[in-house]
């Protein structure tokens, strides 16, 4: 009995003991929050903008002469420095290519191909309204006539601090969502970022006019609502803005029939002639150098 007892009153001393130490570290907290400043930390999510929005910030017009298409603006840096291109549709600026006979000092003739500088504009709008519109020169540096593929560089490298998103996946397959944005009509009709939906109708169509029966004359098909002034303009998946490609030609008589050059045949171009740098950020930057050394027109494969 008298063991019980020493028991219980142990208990309760060391219960005491707990119960003054809690009591103290309560203090202890209280004061020191108390006499210390408060911090309030305020993480702001990160503002994802819908897919539409993201596509006509990355659209263009292309004026060559008296022809004029869509193309889309890809970003990159060059020697520390923003370097804005634009891929667009060989067939919109092949009216600037000129031909020069040059005789050498020897007497022989060879001749001199060179490309003048196409136009590029896109509209501003400011609180749902057109306020004006940027246009830049831009310099033509690769055209592949069979895939029908232009590459040019806007003199203004900061014009834009947006740019497109190169697909790497697997071929799309038909019915896949497609967006394409671009200026069906013309800049005057569709400005320069109308967007339309539509999907993927057919994969590897032949067309005769772009390779014949090589790899380099396979196009993919849409449905997406297009005009003249549309071509070059990119096709992006509807899920997530990825550029899929760009709309190359028509169905006379039609607007929703249209060919596209598929990203698999501008990926194996870049890889041709040198500018996968363009398309994949893994890879380093390019030097000026380098771009200096892309060939103006690509007769690689064959």
């Amino acid at each position: 009995m008298k063991n019980y007892d020493r028991d219980v009153k142990v208990v309760g001393w060391l219960y005491g003991i707990l119960v003054v130490v809690a009591v103290l570290c309560g203090l202890m907290i209280t004061a020191h929050a108390l006499g210390s400043e408060v911090t309030e930390i305020t993480v702001e999510a990160e503002v994802v903008r819908p897919v539409g929005p993201r596509l006509q910030a990355v659209s263009v017009n292309v004026l060559a002469n008296r022809s004029q298409g869509s193309g889309t603006i890809f970003l990159t840096y060059i020697d520390g420095k923003q370097a804005a291109f634009i891929i667009t549709a060989n067939h919109v600026i092949d009216g600037l290519r000129e031909v020069n006979e040059i005789i050498d000092a020897d007497g022989s003739e060879r001749q001199v191909i060179r490309y003048t500088d196409a136009q590029i504009i896109q509209e501003q709008v400011e609180d749902g309204r057109t306020v004006g519109e940027v246009k830049y020169d831009a310099k033509v540096l690769s055209v592949d006539i069979r895939r029908d593929i232009a590459l040019l560089r806007v003199r203004k490298g900061d014009f834009s601090r947006a740019g497109a998103t190169f697909y790497f996946g697997r071929i799309p397959t038909v019915g896949t969502e497609v967006y394409h944005c671009g200026a069906p009509g013309g800049k005057d009709l569709g400005g320069t970022s109308s967007l339309t939906a539509g999907i993927i109708s057919r994969i590897g169509v032949r067309i005769s006019g772009f390779g014949g029966g090589s790899e380099h004359g396979i196009f993919d098909q849409t449905d997406t609502a297009a005009l003249g002034g549309s071509s070059g303009g990119m096709v992006a998946l509807k899920s997530n803005g990825q550029w899929i490609g760009m709309i190359t030609l028509g169905l006379g008589g039609g607007d929703s029939f249209h060919w596209l050059v598929p990203a698999r045949s501008v990926k194996s171009w870049a890889n041709e002639i040198g500018v996968m740098w363009l398309f994949d950020p893994s890879l380093d930057c390019p030097t000026e150098d380098d771009v200096s050394a892309i060939v103006l027109e690509n007769q690689a494969g064959g």
